[in-house]
């Protein structure tokens, strides 16, 4: 299994705490298998959303999913 597609999703409707307004952006890793992995990252989506596409996509595509310790272990020079 490889991951084969990394998409994005703004929400910008988020929740405003004591620092104020926080969105999300929501991040699906699609597998070629078929499965798909959700997770999420705040407080400043556009700048986020930037290094997932153009730094981090990059190093993931075509890597195993479930190999989660090791994903964790690549050095990436942003």
């Amino acid at each position: 299994m490889k991951i084969s597609a990394i998409e994005t999703i703004h929400l910008s409707r988020g929740i405003t705490v004591h620092v104020g307004a926080i969105q999300w952006l929501w991040v699906r890793i699609h597998s070629d298998e078929g499965l798909v992995g959700l997770g999420e990252t705040y407080p400043h989506p556009e700048a986020e959303k930037a290094i997932i596409h153009h730094a981090l996509a990059l190093v993931l595509l075509g890597r195993d999913p479930l190999s989660i310790d090791r994903l964790w272990a690549i050095d990436i020079a942003l």
